[in-house]
């Protein structure tokens, strides 16, 4: 019984998180048109359009960066890559779709990766408790995994999460040579993913 009221709780707690960043900031969504809020947005759009129509031929001069003092792109990093490479995965508006639903999905595994922190740590109720306070709380995180903030801010909430659920569970299983092992390296990767974003 304990078990199940822990996981209707954290649905809720889901729902709660998907609610605030997707369904109660409406105004962006228009029908079929996705309108992103942020400039930051546009910028990591562009360059996942990039990504998808030059690959990794560059640099590549772009008449949208010479209004900044750029010239173009010479360097592509993990974030747009991964949104060129969902984008691929919807053939019609994809870079738009991915930008606007990936920062509120991001949210959410963040939220789920709290829970498993505070229940490793402490127990079940205190990571319903944490997972709570950020799905619901204003501030940074809120604004940065609203739905259409396509900038990298959300992915690097969700690496450092990973990254600590990572080192939690390896310092939990020290006994268990291969969980721990398996726990570091995967510390390793995500920082790594971090950095590169």
């Amino acid at each position: 019984m304990k078990k199940f009221i822990i996981i209707f709780a954290l649905l809720i707690i889901a729902f709660l998180t998907i609610y605030y960043r997707v369904i109660l900031p409406d105004p962006w969504l228009h029908g079929e048109t996705l309108r992103l809020p942020t400039v930051d947005a546009y910028y990591q759009a562009r360059f996942a359009q990039v990504i998808n129509s030059h690959g990794t031929d560059l640099p590549v001069r772009d008449p949208y960066f010479m209004s900044s003092g750029d010239y173009g792109i010479s360097d592509i990093t993990l974030w747009p890559t991964i949104i060129a490479t969902l984008s691929q995965l919807f053939p019609s508006n994809g870079i738009d779709t991915v930008c606007y639903y990936l920062p509120p999905i991001l949210a959410l595994l963040c939220v789920i990766g709290v829970f498993f922190i505070g229940a490793m740590l402490f127990n079940p109720w205190a990571g319903l408790f944490a997972s709570l306070l950020l799905s619901t709380m204003g501030g940074e995180f809120m604004a940065r995994s609203i739905a259409g903030s396509a900038d990298y801010h959300a992915f690097e909430a969700f690496c450092l999460v990973g990254f600590t659920l990572c080192v939690v569970s390896s310092i939990k299983y020290h006994n268990n040579g291969i969980a721990s092992w398996l726990c570091s390296i995967c510390a390793g990767l995500i920082m790594a993913m971090y950095f590169m974003a």
